[in-house]
């Protein structure tokens, strides 16, 4: 009887352990899209940000790009014209 009731708890803690896991995936999915969907919204913004900057200013792109937070000027185009279909320069 005591080596049946090994196996029950051996069983039950592999039925805990697989619960835990498919927890921990859901929660690392959920973390995952939301952050995703976070870091495109400032994404979004930053470009219609930019694009309002660039149609109001007489400032070079590369001015324009670094005082809206830039670091990396090819990134920024990268990302505008993903987004806008048409680069800065445009």
């Amino acid at each position: 009887m005591k080596a049946d009731n090994g196996l029950s708890e051996t069983i039950l803690q592999i039925f805990l352990i697989d619960d835990l896991i498919c927890d921990c995936s859901r929660i690392n999915f959920a973390y995952t899209y939301i952050k995703n969907n976070f870091r495109n919204k400032v994404i979004l913004e930053d470009i219609a940000h930019t694009s309002k900057m660039l149609t109001e200013n007489l400032n070079p792109v590369s001015e324009i790009c670094f005082s809206c937070g830039y670091e990396n000027i090819v990134i920024f185009k990268r990302q505008f014209k993903s987004l806008t279909n048409i680069t800065p320069m445009s």
